[in-house]
């Protein structure tokens, strides 16, 4: 790995730490983790914090803003992903119960079939 390469990953990772460490001592982690902050909620919360700097800042805020959107897409996109994992798991276990119960309905039927021939 080159050192530029190093670099950028080392900042790229920093930068993701960073964010991370800003949600987990927010007040508003727990609703964050219930996911019952509303559109509103985030509203007031951004204004008030970023509000009083003058014109300072948005570039800040705008990134916070796109890394937060970016991180509950992710979160969107993986329970999507579980929710068709588990509904292929269903789906195949269906499958194979049907089979199962089709594969003994034969046997019976076999075994009725050899009892009225003898």
């Amino acid at each position: 790995m080159s050192a530029e390469t190093y670099h950028e990953l080392n900042e790229m990772l920093t930068f993701k730490m960073k964010n991370t460490l800003n949600l987990l001592n927010s007040k508003d982690f727990s609703k964050f983790c219930l996911g019952a902050v509303t559109a509103e909620e985030k509203d007031s919360r951004h204004g008030r914090h970023w509000g009083g700097g003058g014109g300072g800042g948005g570039e800040e805020e705008e990134e916070e803003e796109e890394e937060e959107e970016e991180e509950e897409e992710e979160e969107e996109e993986e329970k999507k992903k579980k929710k068709k994992k588990k509904k292929k798991k269903k789906k195949k276990k269906k499958k194979k119960k049907k089979k199962k119960k089709k594969e003994e309905e034969e046997e019976e039927a076999l075994a009725t079939l050899s009892a009225s021939a003898s």
